[in-house]
Parts: structure tokens; C-alpha cells; sequence
């Protein structure tokens, strides 16, 4: 839904975006879901958030303005996550889906 919003036009492509800003995107879009009626999985989504994003009160205070739908533009998401103060949890990467393939090949 976001995609087709003038408000989302600026935002990159999906392979584009950084592991934040998708997280933060998906928080957005997640808050919206309980809104209306439809149950999700938010505690497993802000410990996912968290690993990626760092456990530090910038992050935090991004994640609490996500859910409670407060960004309203990939601007606003963009500039969130920019003023991510990175982390050492956020700076180690951990092993993704295609390490795991490069590693098996």
C-alpha cells in the first residue's frame, strides 16, 4: 500500500533498502495492521528490530514513533534511521541467508 502512496514515491527499491529502514518500514506497516484489527507478531518483530537497529534509546524511540504511526513518509523513516546512533550490536553482522549459500556453494 505504501508503494503506491505519493507519500513512498522517494523510497529506494526493495533490494535497495538497509536491513533499519526495512525493519522500521515494517514496523510502520505492522502498527497499522493492529489498528485495524489484524493480529501480528510484535514482540518477535521489535527483538528482530532490535538485533538489527541496536538496543539503544535512539533506536527504541524510533521503533516507539514507528508503532504508535508516527512516520507517515519515507522521509520521515529515512531521517530516523540516518539519526541511528550505531551500536556495537548494529556494526557486527551476523549470518544472513546468502552468507550461508556462499558458504554452501
Amino acid at each position: 500500500m505504501d508503494r503506491l502512496s505519493p507519500e513512498f514515491a522517494g523510497a529506494p527499491r526493495d533490494n535497495e533498502l538497509s536491513d533499519a529502514q526495512r525493519l522500521l518500514w515494517e514496523v510502520s506497516a505492522d502498527a497499522r495492521c493492529v489498528r485495524a484489527g489484524i493480529p501480528t507478531r510484535e514482540d518477535r518483530l521489535r527483538y528482530v528490530y532490535r538485533l538489527a537497529c541496536g538496543f539503544s534509546d535512539t533506536a527504541d524511540a524510533a521503533y516507539e514513533k514507528a508503532w504508535s504511526g508516527g512516520f507517515t513518509t519515507w522521509e520521515s523513516i529515512a531521517d530516523a534511521v540516518a539519526n541511528m546512533v550505531p551500536t556495537a550490536e548494529t556494526t557486527s553482522r551476523g549470518i544472513r541467508r546468502d552468507d550461508l549459500r556462499k558458504i554452501r556453494e
